[in-house]
Formats: C-alpha cells, structure tokens, sequence
C-alpha cells in the first residue's frame, strides 16, 4: 500500500493494518460518510481509497459525529447504491478474468493438439533427419547399408515406429518406391513390411548378406573406418536375418556356414532344402551334422571322401 509517509508516521501501527483490512466497498462507505462525493469517489482505485481514509483517520474524522438534529449529509440509498455497483464491478471483473482463462486452456489445447497430428509430427522428425539420410542407391550394397544406416538415425532421433515408413518414401530409390507403390495398402504404415518387401525386391537374403560381407573388398579412397562399418552392417543384417539372438546359437552359425562351404554340390542342395523348411532358414550345427552324416551314409557308403568338392 502507498500511503503518504507523513500520514504513516501519524498513525499507529494497529490504525495501519485496521485500513490495509478493509475492503473495496467499506472504504467507499466511510468515506462517503465523511463528506466524499460520489464523483469523487468513482475516480478513486484502491489505493487512492485506502490513502485518503488513512487522512481521515490521521485528521480524527473516523470518529462518529456527536447526535444533531442538522443534517449528516449520509444518504443510504447512495451508499447501497454504490455498494451495488461495486459488486457488479467485482462479478464482472471475475467473469473477464474467468472467459480468459478458457480462452488460453483453449488456445494451448489446440496447440498441443496441432502438435501431436501425423502431419506435424512427421514434419517435425523430417526436418530433423533429412541431414543425416542420402537417397538410397541403386545397388543391393547401397539398400543394405541404406537400411543400417536409417536405423540408426532413427534409434539417434527417437522417431516413433508408426512414423518410420513415411520418412523412409522420399529416399527410396526407384526400384524400391515401384515395389512399395505395388504393397497392400494396409502395410504402407509398417516400416519392416516395407523393409522387408524391398530387400525381397533386390534379391537381397541372408546368404546374399553372407556373400557380400566374404568378398567386399576396400575401394579405391576408401578408408578403414567406412569399410569396417561396411563389414559390421553386413554382418549385423546377415546375423539377424538368420534370427540369432544369442552367442550360442551365433556360434552355432558359424559353424555351420563353415561346413556348408566344403559341402559337394548334391550334399549342399539336400542340406538347403532341408533348411527351407526350418523355423529359421537354417539348422543348428548339431542337426546340419546329422543331416549331412544321413546323406552320405546313404550316397557313399564305402567313403566320406565325396563329402567335400
């Protein structure tokens, strides 16, 4: 509260906190009944009521008049009159500050809605990758790489899975956005079907990860660093098309690819046929040693010599 430091110093500390009490409507009240017009009054805030009813109560003129048969000058109709007005002022002072209110909750809803759509979100996460992904090439190198690397980016900005395959379209090649053009519309959505369909398109299977990770060589300006990441995105791929998901059966695969590679031509087709119909396209080494122990005990009775080419 301001009030005028000499009035201050003429009250007490009680008159003080006694003023600071009273309310919009009080203060009108007392002044007007120490001579205040209502003109007067009207063009007061709180604080300029609050200041002249300390000078009042400084100068003494709280104090209730002696009895007289002359007139006061208190007219109570004014004064409920303006003890009226001033709660209208108040309820409609509440009712702006309650309409905005609404107003903001509304417009912050509406952002956060506008936030949250397909369109934004997509938006939001394309400008953030668009840096970090080149246009896929034509090869079926370049789509396995193209494949490992937009993962990554993806696991880097934590784009949610219903929006991958629509970030993935405006880098496909143009071998990849015919197949996916030709999909059932309802897996337009699903990244991996879309994935999927494309390394199917590019002739691309786990023994195909296999043979490109033996024979790629270093090219020409290329350094170390980009061909050992070359190497490990083509195993990775290889490793989790066979569905390996331990160090046991990664082993296991190992092994197993080492065997088949010293197979004779009809033992190795008898071996992959038998894997076509495996859970997961290939047999563990315990049962590949069966299998091919079976098939030559069957074609080379006399000598297992036959077994390698």
């Amino acid at each position: 509260m301001l009030l005028n430091l000499y009035v201050m110093e003429r009250l007490t500390k009680t008159q003080v906190e006694a003023i600071k009490k009273l309310n919009t409507a009080r203060l009108i009240t007392k002044l007007a009944q120490v001579g205040y017009s209502e003109e007067e009054l009207d063009t007061m805030d709180r604080e300029a009521l609050m200041g002249a009813w300390a000078t009042c109560v400084a100068d003494g003129k709280d104090k209730p008049a002696a009895p007289s048969t002359a007139s006061t000058g208190y007219d109570v109709e004014l004064e409920r009159q303006k003890l009226e007005f001033e709660m209208r002022k108040f309820d409609a002072e509440q009712k702006m500050k309650k309409a905005e209110l609404q107003m903001l909750q509304q417009k912050y809803a509406a952002e956060c809605e506008e936030k949250d759509s397909v369109v934004m979100r997509a938006k939001r996460y394309g400008d953030a990758i668009k840096a970090s992904v080149t246009v896929m090439g034509s090869e079926p190198l370049d789509v396995v790489l193209f494949f490992r690397h937009i993962e990554a980016v993806f696991d880097r900005y934590k784009v949610p899975t219903d929006l991958q395959a629509a970030l993935l379209q405006p880098y496909l090649n143009a071998k990849a956005r015919s197949v996916v053009a030709r999909m059932d519309p309802s897996l337009y959505h699903d990244y991996k079907a879309v994935r999927n369909v494309i390394l199917k398109e590019h002739e691309l299977s786990p023994r195909s990860y296999l043979d490109f990770f033996n024979t790629l060589s270093r090219s020409s300006g290329e350094t170390c660093v980009m061909y050992c990441a070359k190497l490990k995105s083509l195993l990775t791929m290889y490793v989790e098309s066979r569905k390996v998901k331990d160090f046991d059966a990664l082993l296991s695969l190992i092994v197993c690819d080492r065997v088949k590679s010293v197979l004779n031509e009809g033992c190795l087709r008898h071996v992959l046929s038998v894997e076509a119909a495996a859970a997961d396209g290939w047999l563990r080494a315990d049962k590949l040693a069966e299998i091919v122990d079976t098939y030559m005990a069957n074609h080379f009775p006399m000598t297992g010599r036959e077994l390698v080419r």
